[in-house]
């Protein structure tokens, strides 16, 4: 569930198993999380004297496992929770700490993108009211340039507060912008690579050596389909040309119904990756 909360309750914008469509605050988990900094997780609500009596735990579907990631603005407020639950008591792996963690921040950044875009309609309506009721275009001119420029600072502010790798690419897979986190992963800076291939240059080899035919690449082929992609498997290059294991996903970006290119998140797995290598095999 996507829950927002607020001062009486929390409701949610987005869920999967569940009827519910909102609670009072007072017997909400999220109103608990909401003042964590990280992830947030009740293994047992029966054994946790928080919520041993509260009605979502008696009542006739009782939760008994929650667990969840604050959704924080870049400004760092919090506006609810990204959580899961169940009628069982359980435990996350390190994996699924881990996902909850990458999903909350690509939530934030739908949030925030979805919120600069209205933004973005209420300016161009107000603007053309003003036009319409005054002769001085040149002033309604100049308040669409300024309101660009602040939607813009602001996305750029959405794009550096993630840790996740950023970039997007055209058609052809020529990197059309990339956030900090993705140049510092790569070892470069953004505007090295800006109109540059993102396949030849990170994503040129197998993990075993051999080469990555552009064809066969996922992201390639997902640009291609209009698919999501979703590959945990594989290597990313820096630009020195060392190589880390890689969790990543690319995304389709459509103008009118027409795919102009893709949005592509990642991130550095590779400590996780000797962790599980490091696990004995049963």
């Amino acid at each position: 569930m996507i829950s927002l909360v607020d001062e009486h309750r929390q409701w949610f914008k987005s869920k999967v198993g569940t009827a519910l469509t909102e609670t009072s605050r007072d017997i909400a988990f999220c109103a608990h999380g909401i003042l964590q900094q990280n992830l947030f997780v009740v293994e047992d609500a029966l054994e946790d004297p928080r919520f041993a009596n509260n009605p979502l735990i008696t009542g006739g579907s009782p939760v008994r496992f929650y667990a969840g990631w604050p959704l924080r603005t870049p400004d760092g407020h919090v506006l609810g929770m990204l959580c899961v639950n169940d009628h069982v008591p359980r435990q996350l792996s390190n994996e699924q700490r881990q996902a909850l963690r990458v999903l909350s921040h690509q939530v934030m950044c739908q949030i925030e993108m979805r919120r600069l875009a209205a933004e973005r309609e209420r300016s161009v309506t107000e603007s053309r009211r003003l036009h319409s009721e005054t002769e001085d275009a040149h002033a309604a001119m100049l308040g669409i340039l300024e309101d660009q420029t602040l939607q813009s600072r602001q996305l750029e502010l959405v794009l550096s507060s993630t840790a996740e790798g950023i970039y997007g690419t055209d058609l052809q897979g020529r990197c059309t912008f990339m956030n900090r986190a993705a140049a510092d992963l790569l070892g470069c800076k953004e505007e090295d690579w800006l109109g540059r291939n993102m396949h030849e240059l990170i994503h040129h080899h197998k993990s075993d050596g051999s080469p990555y035919p552009q064809l066969e690449c996922p992201i390639v082929r997902a640009l291609q389909s209009g698919d999501v992609c979703h590959v945990n498997t594989e290597i990313f290059f820096r630009k020195d040309e060392t190589s880390f294991a890689v969790d990543y996903s690319s995304h389709p970006v459509c103008d009118g119904g027409v795919i102009t290119g893709a949005v592509i998140t990642f991130s550095n797995i590779t400590e996780r990756k000797k962790l599980e290598d490091d696990l004995p095999h049963v």
